[in-house]
């Protein structure tokens, strides 16, 4: 076998929070074409991929287990020298929690071959400061929010116990002891409604001996956020190898404001999240009392744009343009973050292509 064509190399991807394998899709495709020889699997979390109604019972130790059998699946095949894991919101806070749980001794090789992780949409806490009370309210309520299913890859309601699970399982992530001693890759959105985006950048800068590591940051669309992230106002936040995307260089054709928790993996050519896929997501207008707003959000004769949620309270503000946000399933800069995972998981690529800007 080829090693240029990825020989060797193997790649376990895992999905979000109440998501599937598909959300891994465009990533799978983009290590599939770069490394044809390569083993890629995605392990489904229980729980996920049959009906929303079974979020209800799902078990964070469950999805840990699913991971752990991933991994042994690759360390049993002789042919792969190389793994990575590549997780997507949850899929993240797995990954780091099995290296946590896996430690190998300082100059010894880890004999489950794991060589990196990509961490996309980084979740080492929730957003919400009320996260911690899902364990609570879940005892007499069952659902966050609830729609009717319209997704065909993600539950598109979510429980309060799926809630208090990823609260669970992140609880206390936020610490020195949990950064990973293994190469990284992140990539999170400066505006990110679902997880906390500081925590995640102050996670990356924590002190490590590791040099192969980048974070990419998609700045904020509020120039406030951007400005009050600076060595003199937040030095826990600022370190080497981050690489910071100007959200001025987005191309009309994606009628895109800034960049979802939705819409890392995603490539803008999916036929499913894509700009022009088939779902839009519009659940913003999903339980008012006109059903016109939702059909007007889904269709194309108003100006819909996609977005995180945080834009409808900037629009008068920034004076942005539009009739209708739907939040934003697809990553406009996806193929330069199709270029950083290629470059990251071969190792003729150098740190300082990794870090190229462009």
């Amino acid at each position: 076998d080829d090693i240029s064509k990825g020989a060797g190399k193997g790649f376990l991807l895992i999905h979000g929070l109440t998501d599937s394998p598909y959300l891994m899709r465009s990533i799978r495709d983009s290590l599939n074409s770069e490394y044809p020889c390569a083993v890629i699997r995605a392990v489904l979390l229980p729980g996920h991929g049959t009906v929303a109604g079974d979020s209800l019972k799902m078990k964070h130790k469950d999805w840990e287990r699913i991971v752990v059998y991933g991994v042994n699946s690759f360390k049993k095949d002789t042919t792969i020298s190389d793994l990575y894991l590549v997780g997507f919101s949850t899929g993240t806070s797995l990954a780091i929690k099995y290296m946590k749980d896996n430690p190998v001794n300082k100059g010894k090789p880890r004999e489950d071959k794991i060589k990196g992780l990509v961490l996309l949409s980084t979740a080492v806490k929730a957003k919400s400061s009320a996260a911690c009370l899902a364990p609570i309210v879940e005892l007499v309520k069952d659902w966050a929010s609830a729609f009717k299913e319209k997704d065909a890859a993600r539950y598109e309601s979510f429980s309060l116990h799926a809630g208090a699970e990823f609260y669970t399982l992140t609880k206390g992530m936020v610490d020195p002891e949990y950064a990973p001693d293994v190469p990284v890759l992140m990539a999170v959105s400066a505006d990110d409604e679902t997880i906390d985006a500081k925590a995640a950048r102050e996670f990356f800068c924590y002190p490590t001996r590791v040099k192969r590591r980048a974070l990419i940051w998609y700045q904020s669309i509020d120039p406030n956020v951007n400005k009050d992230i600076n060595p003199k106002n937040t030095p826990e936040l600022m370190c080497n190898n981050i690489i910071e995307v100007n959200l001025d260089n987005i191309e009309p054709k994606y009628k895109t404001i800034n960049l979802a928790h939705t819409a890392l993996s995603m490539s803008p050519e999916d036929p499913h999240y894509g700009v022009d896929g088939k779902y839009h997501n519009c659940k913003a207008y999903d339980n008012k009392k006109s059903i016109q707003e939702f059909n007007d959000c889904q269709g194309y004769e108003k100006n819909s744009v996609f977005g995180e949620k945080n834009v409808n309270k900037l629009k008068d503000k920034l004076k942005l343009d539009y009739d209708y946000l739907r939040r934003g399933t697809f990553n406009p800069y996806y193929k330069n973050l199709e270029a950083k995972i290629l470059c990251f998981t071969n190792d003729d690529c150098p740190i300082s292509d990794i870090l190229d800007s462009k």
